[in-house]
């Protein structure tokens, strides 16, 4: 993980999540007034590093991975960083970057290692000024918009 509170990188981090364009549809800007980023990365390889130590060894052999342990991890710590900003009476919010390219330009611009993956930003800071009207929910038919009045 990396933190980001420079007023600089939190504008780019905003660029590459393109803030710019969620504001001309009339949102907050609220990546780049959030005061901290929490970039949440993960290596894969640091799993098939440790599973190919003696005593993770079955049969002389790393363990087939039924499922990417390492995308489940990072996903737990995002949710964690999430809870625990709310524990201690913060907002926060969770974003990822698309497309693709732009989590390897936010990684190169942070002198994060090239085999570590950008999983997501968490930011954290006080609440927003005006809460939010509307909820996505994702239901078995496709997401529906709840507006609060």
């Amino acid at each position: 993980m990396v933190v980001v509170t420079d007023p600089d990188t939190r504008r780019l981090i905003a660029e590459l999540a393109d803030e710019p364009g969620y504001v001309e549809l009339g949102f907050e800007p609220w990546i780049s007034r959030a005061p901290a980023h929490i970039v949440v990365g993960m290596r894969e390889d640091d799993y098939h590093d440790r599973y190919q130590e003696p005593d993770k060894l079955e049969d002389g052999k790393e363990i087939e991975w039924p499922v990417p342990w390492w995308w489940v991890d990072a996903g737990k710590a995002m949710m964690l960083l999430l809870l625990a900003a709310v524990d201690e009476g913060l907002g926060a919010g969770l974003f990822g970057l698309f497309p693709a390219e732009n989590n390897a330009r936010l990684r190169d611009a942070l002198g994060m290692p090239a085999d570590v993956a950008v999983v997501g930003v968490v930011t954290v800071g006080l609440f927003a000024r005006r809460g939010a009207n509307v909820i996505l929910m994702g239901t078995p038919d496709g997401v529906k918009t709840i507006t609060i009045r």
